[in-house]
């Protein structure tokens, strides 16, 4: 169960000869809508071309200064926007061995808008960065339930913050980030195709790797479904 702003009060030690002392109990929330690395994908009306949802999926909020304890979410907001303009907000929450949590990943609206194909994560173990990547869900707009697919063929290493765009009925991957030594990350200069029907990946071209600046690591975010 979520709770949104949860607040915590300082709390000060008993007066001595020393100067006085605060001990700092404020800490992060454990729910908050405040936060990077999430998805936004929006939803129209196939008929007026209106926008009828915005999905938001994921994100990270960086806690405090004086505790640094990032929260990264693995849930789904959904803001329903009526004809008239009124919103109206739907929280999803999924256990994590259905859908783990995430940030800096993409989601990418099918073209018959009745799925999100959920690819990539910042959040993974550094032991795994050489791995397949296993992070390839899709959420289905009409029940909000989300689905794990593994995958066959070529995948590429687990990357975050890359861009997609449909080719046919294959979602199209390339520009992405990989985590690598002393959190600098490599910029991968690879394209793949992932076959929705088979969920199969193929590599388009490749090009060497480069090493970008810890500055640097923000700085893709051009996905159909966008990064806020």
């Amino acid at each position: 169960r979520y709770t949104a702003g949860k607040k915590h009060n300082e709390q000060k030690l008993p007066d001595s000869n020393e100067d006085q002392k605060v001990i700092r109990t404020k800490a992060p929330p454990e729910w908050s809508t405040n936060r990077y690395g999430q998805s936004k994908t929006i939803v129209k009306d196939l008929e007026t071309g209106q926008v009828s949802k915005i999905v938001y999926i994921g994100g990270i909020n960086e806690g405090t200064i004086e505790f640094d304890d990032e929260i990264v979410y693995n849930d789904v907001i959904v803001e329903t926007i009526s004809s008239d303009g009124e919103s109206e907000f739907t929280v999803y929450g999924y256990p994590v061995d259905i859908f783990e949590e995430h940030y800096y990943h993409s989601a990418t609206l099918s073209p018959d808008q009745e799925k999100i194909v959920i690819i990539g994560n910042k959040k993974i173990d550094y032991q795994k960065r050489d791995s397949p990547m296993e992070h390839v869900y899709t959420l289905d707009l009409k029940t909000f339930a989300i689905e794990k697919h593994p995958t066959t063929g070529a995948a590429p290493h687990p990357i975050y913050n890359h861009t997609t765009r449909w080719v046919g009925n294959k979602l199209r991957i390339a520009r992405g980030l990989k985590k690598a030594q002393w959190h600098r990350p490599i910029r991968v200069d690879k394209a793949y195709l992932l076959d929705l029907e088979k969920y199969d990946w193929t590599t388009v071209d490749s090009a060497p790797e480069v090493k970008v600046n810890d500055d640097d690591d923000d700085s893709l975010s051009e996905n159909d479904a966008y990064i806020v």
